[in-house]
C-alpha cells in the first residue's frame, strides 16, 4: 500500500512536538474528552506500555500508548504515540480501539456485495497499519482473534474494527457518552476524512442492513449514533479506528 496523503491545502499550523505531552491535544480536530471523561464517566488514567506488565492497574476507559502511527499533517516529523481506550478487561488481556480516528480509506476498494472477511479494509489494517505502526516487541502482545462476523465468515484477526453489536455494548449508545464521538487526527484529515458536529464518522465492521440495489458497510455517525444501513463501500471519507486484543504481560 502507498500511503499518500490526498489533500495538501491543510496549513501545517498544528504541529506540536510530541515531547510536550500537555499540548497534544493541539495533533487533532474536534471533540476529545475521552481523556477526562472515560467509558465509565470517570476520570482516565494514562499508561505507557512499552514493555510493562501492567496487570491490575489498568482499569476500563483508561487510555494505553501503544505502537506509533501518523497523526499530524507535518510529514517530515514521522510517527506519533498512539492512543487507545481501554474497552474491556479479561484476565490478562484487554480490548482497545484507538481514541482517534487514525486514517481514512474505503471499506472496499471496489463497489461490491462485501463482507469484512474479503473487504480491502481488513487487509489493509492486517498488513499495512500492522506492520507500520508496531514494532516486533509490540507486534508479540497483539493476540490473534477470532471474530464473528454479521453477515460473513468468521475470521481471525490481528486488528479489526468494531461490530455493531461490540459497539453497542461497549458505548452506552442511549445516552449521552462522549465516547461516541471520535476526533479525527490532521493526518486522518488530510487524507479526506469528513468533520462534522466537530468530529468524525467511523467504520465499523458490520455489513449494512439495506442490502437491496447497494452494497454497504455499518458506521458512526458523526452525532455518534449508528448507521445501521451502512453506507456505500467505497466511501472515502469515513475515519477508521481499529481495535485489538492485547496481552498485559511482557
Amino acid at each position: 500500500f502507498t500511503e499518500t496523503p490526498k489533500k495538501e491545502n491543510v496549513e501545517d499550523n498544528e504541529f506540536i512536538p510530541e515531547k510536550k505531552e500537555e499540548k497534544k491535544t493541539g495533533l487533532f480536530i474536534g471533540i476529545a474528552s475521552a481523556m477526562k471523561d472515560g467509558v465509565n464517566g470517570r476520570l482516565a488514567r494514562k499508561h505507557y506500555l512499552g514493555n510493562k506488565e501492567l496487570g491490575s492497574t489498568v482499569s476500563v476507559g483508561d487510555i494505553i500508548t501503544f505502537g506509533r502511527y501518523k497523526q499530524t499533517n507535518n510529514l517530515i516529523n514521522g510517527k506519533e504515540n498512539i492512543d487507545w481506550i481501554v474497552l474491556a478487561k479479561e484476565n490478562k488481556r484487554i480490548l482497545i480501539m484507538s481514541k482517534y480516528a487514525l486514517d481514512c480509506r474505503p471499506y472496499n476498494n471496489e463497489w461490491m456485495d462485501v463482507a469484512w472477511g474479503s473487504c480491502t479494509l481488513r487487509t489493509w489494517l492486517n498488513d499495512f497499519f500492522y506492520n507500520d505502526a508496531f514494532n516486533p516487541t509490540e507486534k508479540a502482545r497483539i493476540r490473534q482473534t477470532k471474530l464473528k462476523n454479521d453477515g460473513g465468515n468468521d475470521t481471525k484477526d490481528r486488528v479489526f474494527l468494531l461490530s455493531i453489536s461490540e459497539a453497542e455494548n461497549y458505548f452506552n449508545l442511549n445516552s449521552l457518552n462522549s465516547l461516541r464521538y471520535c476526533a479525527a487526527t490532521n493526518y486522518a484529515i488530510v487524507r479526506g476524512v469528513y468533520v462534522g458536529w466537530t468530529s468524525c464518522q467511523w467504520w465499523l465492521r458490520s455489513i449494512g442492513a439495506q442490502r437491496i440495489n447497494t452494497h454497504n458497510a455499518a458506521n458512526v455517525r458523526c452525532d455518534g449514533s449508528v448507521n445501521y444501513d451502512g453506507t456505500r463501500v467505497t466511501c472515502d471519507n469515513i475515519g477508521i479506528r481499529p481495535a485489538m486484543w492485547i496481552n498485559l504481560g511482557s
